[in-house]
């Protein structure tokens, strides 16, 4: 029943709080309660039944009565007395717990128990009964019928902690439900029952869980619960013990004898069984007690059923003994003197058992029937029967006998109880000669054992129709059903040897160690390895010496130490037989394995000779005993033997077919007693337990076919004894490895922002190992892998171009399926849309990947844009392309290698990665050496940025591999088991400082120059440990390879000198090409492959070096003052040997050696030569937009230019500055762009040659902040052009620019405007560049000029036709429309909308109507649009001032939430930092102070990302260098947050400060409006009105104030009533409170309703709150605290914790005044 409301409980169906009530609902179930006690009996919990304190008590006038026991429902819950709650009450013979049941279910007792319970522990529905009553209900106390091993399975249950199977995490009942249950809840108390003295005084007062008795305690605390049944039926389950209890009793129970058997089962000085095998006791009728050992779940045909341990299944693994637990003998039970039993030495009848197993001239075997003890007797020779010339030391006299005997028992107990050997119970005698009793081990012999293995192996061959060659490993490793035999056998192996180790840790030589003498017995999936037969063990220490602590003692132990570790050579020697026998399968040698089979088994003998130990069946008789059949010649005491049998065995070697790495360890201990001299490897073991060890590292291998199958021997090998070094060796790299896989993890699971790890170290250390194994398991979670590696000598920026490109590339040649990729296509276009085409030149297989037949862009257009933004757009394009990539289904993760070689433009990719908030799912790994990358290394710079930018990663420190390690990558590589290398593998560690890459060129060169080979004869690889102890090795790997490679012919050396010339990596064709001319020798290549200095990459005639310090190594080889002429020979060559057609493929091969011998060239035309290769490197890397590369090109081309270039050699000087110029423009590198363009500027022929330099040029000036140089550079430019600007914007220019453009445009409709023709002259379209150069400058610092520029694009446009800028001038004029000498909204915006579409008609990035007409909410998804079409396509000016503009809407407009606003500004300044936009940096940061301050929230956001910084210094900064648009919008910021806060006068004063600012700034009026003027002007009328009201001595100029914001919005009310209703409204209303008029209040709920229907929550909470100021004033206390109370909601939805918390002062002022409950005013729904 506990059992059964255990499952209840977990199921759900009940709680132990539930009450009987709750469960019987119905009042006719309680109709036989009269006694008034029904409230009582209601209110018994679940939990009380189970404890048996509900206070229900047994009727003990019911108790027997059948209708107690079967009563139904009214009866059962009527029968019980009552007692006092919470306290013990016994409680039997009750059908409540039945019927709860019933009830909860709707099953029945027995179909609930059968369904959860019976089925899962293999009992049967027709094997057991449970008697119930006329409804079918089981009786709740009893009657259930249970053989005693069905109740030992339910006791099996629960000290399996409820599952049916240890192994697996299937459960019946919880573990939880099982504590509980045996956990004390009340203790036990039987005081009140008739004769309970005589029936229950063993289990009063004893602790009471869910129906569980705690009957035993431990002296550790712990107690033994047991159910208890009628009669003396009980299931006790002893989890300390791991033991179960069952006893079953007939007749009447005695608390004197009634118990005994549970006596007996829980005491803890008796053993039943091996350690960590459960038990079951059981008592029959008869009176003996079943220890039955390994209970498990399947039917009771699997267990003990005639009494005496056999059984019905031959094949199950069970094992049963009995023994009388009604003896009076000692403290171990003894046999008695019935039939069945073993007669003891005490007397009795001596007839013998029924069991005789095994005979022989000197020995018998006996075995109790039922199977527990064992008897060996040793026959005496009767002295009458000898003759008188038998030797008298042949005759086995009575004493010698009995000596022997007693050694064996005397080894027994000198070995401790842990140990697994033969437990001898006692010497005595049987049948009148000398006896050693002993427990009989349940296993089987080893002999046995293996035929049986072999036997199944064999079946399973035939079954696959596979020739069985038991001898050949090679063969079994082809068939799974061969790996697990062979692990099988191997478990043997490490059972018998760690058996081996137990005695010879007691210092007790075995001396008899042989398959006969082994029993093994399988135990949870392993071997246990008993070692039966002790008479010939030798006891060299006792512990009493052990102890002992006198001097003349100790030096005595000392000695016999000594003679220990020669004396256990003997069993050493031994255990290599067995494992050369186990593994061999072929004990014999023979190959006829059915004859072995079918004929008997022959094994080597303990002195090494072979006999044949007669047929299967004789070697099923002795499996008890596997005593040797032969005497031995010698006593136990006597180890001449040992020499004997070392003389014999040191010819002996393991059998043909062995893996290397078993034969490695049987050879060696076959070697142990034979001659060292020529072990010059040092291989020995120095105990059992490293043999053990050895075994357990080949069983736990990862690579399962590598230990069961003979290592092929190739030519290499067997002729050149070369050692094979595998690629990727990994090695004592866990822990960085569980850091890997973890941020994996997190990216997968959570991947809500992109994770970045580094992994730093040495070099060779094994980083980029380290990383590769991140493979599988992002394969697992179908994730991708994009990969690249920097290089010393290649184009960093080029790296992470190329590794996109191997990833489609990848993608693109293994064919996979359309619907695998299709996702990650439509994301990339959804993400990049028509820009990708971008990208195209840089990753050639994206295009095919995305397969659209788009045509790459004309170059020179495109050239013509990118010369000034393709940097910028590049690293976003890659960020947006990456960013695509990845998803949740397919995880993206990032490899880039050696990032101390990394180039700024990748490193800034990098930082962008990191901060774009739309990247998920994205893990970045990076690798760099930390011993070359200080504090001044440009990478940690960029770190150090990345981590102030709030990017917090991982550093993951790799450093040299422990010795451990080292042994475990040693004994891989050789084959050796890890004891057997552990010599080499410590000098190897000392010489190389653990650097993996090290270790393997060590062992590399070692075994080149013969220190490390391969030993035919043995099969096995060698090493000369003492040669190795003296080789001399430079501590620097790259010196010890340059050593290594000098030793190479000369032929080989020169190739190698060729290879590290050319670069990383290389085809053969190009090398062919150096090495015209020079002999390097037959199957170069080849041999590089093979001596592990270069790798091929994929199927390819690429060839890569394994490691860039191998290719250091190889450049080593070079002298340092040839190194010059050696590579301008090699780009002579190449040069030479390279046609036209060809020149482009091999450029970089051909001009990087050129240019590293250009200080050698004296010659004019050589160096143009080399110059106009250099032009032509940096023209294919611009192409490539690989910028940083182009730079050093070009820059090393122009360096070769003479003084007299501009002359003699005009064009290529030009064309070289020209690209240098754009190329240094796209990197950034402002000085030295300014520097170079002082050249052409001067020399150019023609204003035409200049113009690309001065394009570069302003921008460079715009980006550094050299605004005024850029203007007038501009201004001189467009002068050149035809385009004369005024210097100074009076009114009179301004009203003549204004007259020219509408001229302009009068009469033109909106179809014309959009059949304007194409501008074709080029004067023109560069006049538009350089006036699209002065938008922004002039917008923020000369704002009278802005229009002009604007006029001057318009007029332009409409005269000589359109181009894309052309819709950046029509935009900016509509927004001049709106200003306020115009305020025409309606053509305002119809003049954005077709900016837009104008930009959409030229392919551009659309243009957005910055046009007040549209409701804000629909404006903010423009701006962002527009920001990332501007990123697309390169204008980062104008995409960093959309997204401005976008939190300008946000924040003052739309009212967004500020904290989510602010953590996404945060994000995008720093995005605005990385493309040195720093004026719009700081209109941005004044957007996130705001949000700053209207939280609440203490914090200067300058500092974040510019140290010494606040908004003062700015503000200071911005007025000195007349930044005056800046100004003017920091001046409305500080004024909007000032009158939001309440501080009036701080907002006034900033509006005077500002209408200062307006006149020093002639030309105020010619500035466009934008919405930001439109919210201050809100809020400058509402500052008007509050200080109107104050009637001070300036009231007429705030009134005036207050007036003109009136005065605006009544006409944007007209047009954007959306936009602006409720502001005109509250406008009205604070001007009606002004007057005193009534009106007031209508315009303020007027107000808020407006406010609340467009979605402005900011403003309808100050409407809120206005109104509650005026209901003050009208003393309306009760409104007024609802409306502040509507405020406060409102800003807490907004997130303006300030104005909360004024908000909240206001209500806790005004609480107290008003009277009545507070209603919500606002309508359901709120804000």
């Amino acid at each position: 029943m506990s059992l059964l409301f255990g499952i209840m409980v977990e199921d759900g169906l009940l709680s132990l709080d539930t009450t009987l009530g709750e469960i019987f609902t119905d009042d006719d179930a309680w109709a036989d309660v009269t006694d008034g006690s029904t409230d009582f009996r209601k209110g018994v919990t679940v939990e009380e039944l189970l404890t048996m304190t509900s206070g229900l008590v047994n009727n003990f006038e019911m108790l027997g009565n059948s209708r107690a026991v079967f009563a139904e429902l009214q009866e059962s819950l009527s029968i019980p007395l009552i007692g006092v709650k919470g306290e013990f009450s016994y409680l039997v013979s009750s059908q409540i717990p039945s019927y709860i049941i019933v009830k909860l279910t709707g099953m029945t007792p027995r179909q609930y128990l059968a369904k959860h319970v019976m089925r899962k522990v293999g009992i049967g529905e027709d094997e057991y009964d449970w008697r119930h009553n006329d409804e079918g209900v089981q009786e709740g106390g009893g009657a259930m019928l249970l053989t005693p091993m069905q109740m030992a399975k339910f006791g099996q249950l629960y000290l399996q902690g409820g599952r049916t199977n240890p192994s697996n995490d299937e459960r019946v009942i919880s573990q939880e439900w099982i504590d509980a249950s045996f956990t004390q809840h009340a203790t036990t108390d039987y005081s009140s029952i008739p004769g309970a003295d005589d029936l229950l005084g063993k289990v009063n007062g004893t602790p009471h869980g869910y129906l569980f008795y705690g009957l035993y305690e431990h002296p550790s605390g712990s107690t033994v619960y047991c159910a208890m049944g009628a009669g003396g039926q009980f299931i006790c389950v002893d989890r300390d013990l791991g033991r179960v209890a069952v006893q079953q009793m007939e007749g009447q129970l005695s608390s004197i004898d009634g118990f005994k058997a549970l006596d007996l089962a829980f005491d803890n000085s008796l053993s039943f069984r091996a350690p960590n095998v459960y038990e079951v006791v059981t008592m029959q009728v008869g009176g003996s007690v079943d220890f039955i050992s390994g209970v498990g779940f399947g039917s009771d045909d699997d267990y003990d059923t005639d009494g005496c341990g056999n059984t019905n299944n031959n094949t199950n693994n069970y094992y049963y003994g009995v023994v009388n637990a009604l003896s009076s003998s000692a403290e171990t039970p003894r046999p008695n003197n019935n039939n069945n039993s073993i007669s003891s030495s005490n007397g009795g009848d001596d007839r013998p058992p029924q069991l005789m197993l095994t005979t022989s001239s000197g020995t018998r075997i006996y075995r109790s029937a039922c199977q527990t003890v064992g008897i060996k007797i040793v026959m005496m020779i009767d002295p009458t029967t000898t003759t008188t010339n038998n030797n008298n030391n042949n005759n086995k006299t009575e004493e010698t006998m009995q000596k022997k005997l007693l050694h064996e028992e005397t080894v027994s107990k000198r070995l401790p109880s842990e140990c697994n050997k033969r437990q001898v119970i006692t010497v005595g005698s049987f049948q009148d000669s000398p006896a050693l009793y002993f427990k009989w081990e349940k296993g089987i012999t080893g002999q046995e054992w293996l035929y049986k293995v072999l036997l199944q192996l064999q079946q399973q061959q035939q079954q696959q129709q596979t020739p069985f060659l038991p001898h050949k490993n090679n063969n079994e490793a082809s068939s799974s059903s061969s790996i697990e035999f062979f692990h099988i056998r191997l478990r043997a192996a490490m059972a018998i040897a760690k058996t081996l180790h137990q005695f010879h840790s007691n210092y007790i030589v075995y001396n008899a160690l042989s398959l006969d003498n082994i029993v093994l017995i399988p135990v949870e999936g392993e071997y246990v390895a008993k070692f039966i037969d002790l008479s010939d063990a030798i006891i060299v220490i006792c512990s009493d010496d052990d102890d002992n602590n006198d001097g003349q003692k100790v030096e005595e132990v000392e000695k016999k130490k000594k003679d220990f570790d020669k004396m256990k050579v003997g069993d050493m020697i031994s255990l290599g037989l067995i494992l050369d026998q186990l593994f061999r399968m072929d004990d014999g040698g023979h190959d006829d394995v059915e004859a072995v089979v079918e004929g008997g088994i022959r094994s080597i003998s303990t002195d090494g000779t072979e006999g044949s130990e007669g047929h299967y069946s004789n070697i099923m008789m002795r499996r008890g005993g596997g005593e040797e059949e032969q005497e031995q010649q010698q006593t136990s005491s006597d180890n001449s033997h040992i020499v004997r049998k070392r003389g014999k065995r040191q010819h002996l070697t393991p059998s043909d077919g062995l893996p290397l790495y078993l034969r490695a360890m049987i050879s060696t201990l076959l070697l142990l007693g034979g001659d060292d001299k020529h072990n010059t490897s040092q291989l020995h073991y120095e105990s059992a337990y490293d043999v053990y060890e050895d075994l357990k590292v080949m069983a736990t291998t990862q690579s399962i076919s590598s230990t069961t199958k003979e290592t092929e021997l190739d030519h290499e090998v067997l002729i050149h004894s070369r050692l094979k070094l595998p690629k990727d060796l990994f090695y004592g790299r866990q822990v960085q490895m569980a850091m890997m896989t973890h941020l994996l993890q997190s990216v997968t699971m959570l991947g809500d922002q992109p994770l970045m790890a580094l992994i730093a170290g040495y070099p060779g250390t094994g980083k980029s190992t380290l990383v590769n194994q991140i493979k599988k398991p992002l394969a697992e979670k179908n994730g991708c892998l994009i990969q690249g590696k920097f290089d010393i000598a290649a184009r960093p920026d080029k790296v992470l171009a190329s590794a996109l490109d191997s990833f489609f590339a990848n993608i693109n040649a293994t064919n996979a399926g359309e619907d695998t990729y299709m996702s990650m296509r439509w994301r990339i276009t959804d993400a990049i849309g028509s820009g990708v085409s971008s990208l195209f030149d840089s990753i050639p297989s994206l295009h095919y990947f995305l397969n659209n037949g788009t045509e790459v862009d004309d170059c020179s257009e495109r050239r013509m844009i990118d010369g000034n933004l393709m940097d910028q757009r590049l690293k976003y394009m890659f960020c947006k392309l990456i960013g695509a990539i990845s998803c949740r289904s397919q995880p993206l993760v990032l490899v880039l290698d050696d990032l101390q070689w990394a180039d700024e433009m990748t490193l800034g990719v990098i930082r962008m990665l990191m901060t774009d908030p739309d990247i998920r799912n994205f893990l970045f790994l990076g690798c760099y050496r930390d011993n070359e990358v200080n504090e001044s290394h440009m990478l940690s710079a960029k770190l150090k940025d990345i981590r102030e930018q709030g990017i917090n990663f991982t550093t993951i420190k790799v450093a040299a591999i422990e010795k451990e390690s080292v042994n475990a990558l040693i004994s891989d590589v050789m084959c050796l088991p890890p004891n057997l290398c552990r010599s080499l593998s410590t000098v190897v560690h000392q010489k190389t400082g653990g650097i993996i890459m090290f270790v393997l060129r060590l062992l590399a060169s070692l075994n080149d120059e013969g220190f490390v080979w391969y030993s035919v004869s043995s099969r096995r690889w060698m090493f000369d440990l003492q040669k190795i102890e003296l080789r001399e090795i430079s501590e620097d790997v790259v010196k010890h390879m340059t050593e290594h490679m000098r030793r190479l012919p000369e032929q080989m050396q020169m190739g190698l000198k060729l290879c590290a010339c050319l670069g990383s990596n290389f085809d053969a064709t190009i090398l062919c090409k150096a090495t015209k001319g020079a002999d390097v020798g037959d199957d170069f290549l080849q041999s590089c492959v093979d001596d592990g200095f270069l790798q091929i990459e994929g199927d390819s005639s690429y060839y890569r070096w394994a490691h860039d310090q191998v290719r250091q190594a190889a450049y080593e080889l070079i002298p340092l003052q040839q190194r010059d002429q050696f590579h301008l020979l090699i780009g002579s060559r190449l040069l030479l040997s390279t046609t036209s057609s060809e020149i482009e493929t091999y450029i970089f091969y051909v001009t990087d050696n050129l240019n590293m011998g250009t200080n050698l060239l004296n010659n004019p035309e050589q160096k143009y030569e080399v110059a106009e290769l250099n032009l032509k490197a940096g023209e294919k890397l611009l192409k490539q937009q690989s910028f940083h590369s182009a730079v050093k090109y070009l820059i090393t081309g122009i360096s070769l230019l003479e003084d007299d270039s501009w002359g003699s050699m005009y064009s290529l000087t030009l064309r070289l500055h020209d690209a240098a110029s754009e190329a240094l423009c796209v990197i950034g590198d402002y000085p030295t762009l300014t520097a170079l363009s002082k050249m052409p500027l001067h020399h150019a022929r023609c204003f035409d040659d200049k113009l690309n330099t001065y394009s570069n040029l302003v921008r460079a000036l715009s980006s550094s902040g050299n605004i005024d140089e850029c203007i007038d550079t501009c201004v001189s430019v467009l002068s050149q052009l035809g385009e004369s600007l005024p210097t100074k914007v009076t009114p009179e220019v301004y009203f003549d620019e204004v007259a020219k453009v509408r001229q302009s445009l009068m009469g033109l409709s909106r179809q014309d405007l959009w059949s304007l023709p194409l501008m074709t002259d080029l004067n023109k379209l560069t006049a538009m560049q350089f006036l699209n150069h002065m938008l922004i400058v002039t917008y923020t610092a000369k704002p009278p000029l802005n229009p002009i520029v604007v006029f001057r694009m318009m007029k332009m446009s409409v005269d000589f036709g359109v181009c894309n800028i052309s819709a950046i001038a029509f935009s900016c004029y509509g927004a001049w429309l709106a200003s306020s000498l115009n305020d025409d909204y309606d053509a305002a915006f119809a003049m954005g909308r077709f900016a837009s579409e104008l930009m959409k008609k030229l392919s551009g990035a659309e243009s957005v109507p910055r046009n007040m007409l549209w409701p804000l909410q629909a404006s903010l998804c423009k701006h962002s649009e527009a920001f990332d079409a501007g990123l697309i396509h390169g204008d980062v000016e104008y995409a960093v001032s959309n997204i401005a503009f976008y939190y300008t809407l946000a924040l003052f407009g739309c009212g967004s939430n500020l904290h989510e606003t602010s953590q996404n500004i945060h994000k995008h300044i720093k995005r605005a930092i990385q493309y040195n936009q720093h004026l719009m940096v700081k209109n941005m940061l004044a957007l996130q102070q705001m949000t700053y301050d209207l939280m609440g929230i203490q914090k200067n956001a300058y500092e974040d990302h510019f140290s010494g910084l606040n908004e003062d210094a700015v503000k200071a900064f911005s007025i000195k260098n007349k930044l005056t648009s800046f100004t003017r919008t920091l001046y409305q910021k500080i004024r909007y947050v000032k009158y939001m806060c309440g501080d009036m006068d701080a907002a006034a004063k900033h509006y005077d400060l500002q209408q200062e600012l307006y006149a020093n700034c002639a030309g105020q009026a010619t500035t466009g409006r934008t919405f930001f003027f439109c919210i201050t002007t809100f809020i400058d009328g509402l500052i008007g009105l509050y200080f109107a009201r104050k009637h001070r001595e300036d009231e007429a100029k705030w009134t005036n104030v207050a007036e003109k914001a009136v005065e605006f919005h009544n006409r944007w009310a007209d047009s954007s009533s959306w936009n602006f209703a409720n502001k005109l409204s509250l406008l009205q209303a604070e001007n009606f409170f002004l007057m005193d008029d009534e009106r007031a209040y209508a315009c303020y709920k007027t107000s808020i309703k407006k406010a609340r229907e467009h979605k402005f929550n900011h403003e309808e909470g100050l409407a809120h709150e206005k109104l509650a100021t005026y209901l003050l004033h009208k003393n309306k206390h009760d409104e007024a605290l609802q409306h502040f109370q509507n405020a406060k909601k409102c800003y807490e939805i907004w997130g303006a914790s300030i104005l909360v918390q004024r908000v909240e002062k206001a209500i806790a002022v005004l609480s107290p005044l008003c009277i009545g409950s507070i209603e919500e005013v606002m309508p359901s729904g709120g804000t």
